[in-house]
């Protein structure tokens, strides 16, 4: 009993007390000190757990879990901004690049860069609950736009949606979705749109099945160039507008069905 890592004190029938050194060392009115009370036949026992080191353990997990979210929101628009520059790069190489390529580029950079800035600053805050800013949008046209941040990627879009949604969490979605295609190796991307949802289909690795939901778990991803967190984003964003999103096994590409809030 001395030994043991945890405080305890037996009060026995007869009223004799043992207490073993760990209790001795022990507040035990410390709010951070677990008490357990046992009722046995020879009398009861009391015993003291320190949950210091467990609760320093969980704040020490809490902070990593952030740090990885953080790189990844960082990594998210890197993407775009390096494929845009090796694209400059290589228009000013051939004698091709133009005032408005250098013009666009930049725009795309600035925009970008106060993207990874409010990234930063959402983290400094640690500011994990996020209101919703609903307005309405055309989804297609956003993902148009979004499309020309990636060069490399050929994007199709058919159809228009006009939907009630936070338009940059919405875009914050299809940027870790694209980012999530290129990293499988995909070379092309269609979505087709409704008045009830749309669906995703690229041209990169396919889906085992069974793995339909542990795609979405965070820090869960099989692929080296990517941190497991894209898709779990995705899924979390989508539920917070009262969307839901499937994925559906196939040998080759990733297949995703999303149905808006019915309704809203």
């Amino acid at each position: 009993m001395e030994n043991l890592p945890v405080g305890i004190k037996f009060i026995s029938k007869e009223g004799e007390v043992l207490e073993n050194r760990a209790y001795h060392q022990i507040d035990t009115e410390d709010p951070q000190i677990k008490h357990t009370k046992l009722e046995t036949s020879y009398g009861i026992i009391h015993i003291y757990e320190d949950l210091r080191p467990v609760v320093m353990a969980e704040r020490f997990k809490t902070w990593q879990d952030a740090v990885k979210r953080l790189a990844h929101e960082i990594k998210n628009p890197l993407t775009p901004i390096k494929l845009n520059l090796e694209r400059l790069q290589s228009l000013a190489q051939k004698g091709k690049l133009t005032q408005e390529e250098v013009i666009r580029v930049c725009q795309m950079l600035l925009e970008e860069i106060e993207r990874i800035k409010s990234a930063v600053n959402y983290f400094r805050d640690i500011s994990y609950s996020r209101e919703i800013k609903i307005e309405s949008f055309d989804l297609g046209d956003l993902i148009r736009e979004m499309g020309k941040l990636y060069p490399t990627l050929n994007l199709e879009v058919v159809g228009n949606s006009v939907v009630r949604a936070d338009k940059s969490m919405i875009k914050e979605c299809f940027f870790n979705l694209f980012n999530n295609s290129l990293e499988w190796g995909a070379k092309s991307v269609r979505i087709f749109l409704t008045e009830k949802g749309f669906t995703y289909e690229d041209d990169g690795k396919g889906l085992k099945k069974g793995e339909e939901e542990s795609i979405f778990l965070p820090y869960r991803s099989s692929n080296p160039q990517g941190m497991g967190l894209g898709l779990s984003v995705v899924k979390h964003i989508f539920q917070m507008h009262g969307w839901e999103i499937k994925v559906i096994p196939r040998e080759k590409g990733f297949y995703a069905q999303v149905l808006f809030k019915q309704g809203g």
